[in-house]
């Protein structure tokens, strides 16, 4: 068969510090609260308790929100904010920037959305005998369209 060598030097640019965003979902709806954390690292994984920077950005790029020199005892950051009732649908991101140019993006969805909705019934005996093995009974699903 072919065979192929070669060589070649590559530089390992060690990453000195990392930054973890998280919602509390990944959809909204217009008025809904936006819940998040931040946690910065360093590269051996251990909270680093310096400041940084964080912007909430809409789909058009607008910057929405901003918070400067966030710090934590802990290293962990939260914080809250609520979209307007009219606010632009689609994809909104938050960036997290440490001091050094280390930045990440976190993406969450805002949409006009409904959750689907049913009912579960279950039907079974009045009684039975905890030394029975089964549980004789009906169930039933309904969803909010009248669906079964």
């Amino acid at each position: 068969g072919l065979t192929f060598t070669a060589e070649h030097s590559l530089t390992l640019n060690k990453k000195s510090s990392s930054i973890f965003v998280q919602t509390d979902k990944a959809k909204y709806k217009p008025g809904q609260q936006v819940k998040m954390r931040a946690l910065a690292v360093d590269a051996e994984l251990k909270t680093k308790k310096e400041p940084f920077d964080i912007d909430i950005f809409d789909p058009q790029d607008n910057k929405i929100v901003q918070w400067r020199g966030l710090t934590n005892t802990d290293g962990i950051v939260e914080k809250n904010f609520s979209l307007s009732e009219q606010p632009l649908l689609g994809g909104w991101k938050i960036k997290a920037m440490l001091p050094g140019g280390v930045e990440v993006e976190q993406p969450f969805d805002v949409e006009e959305y409904v959750l689907p909705k049913f009912e579960v019934s279950l039907s079974t005996q009045s009684y039975f005998a905890q030394t029975d093995d089964t549980l004789q009974g009906s169930m039933s699903a309904e969803y909010t369209y009248g669906k079964s």
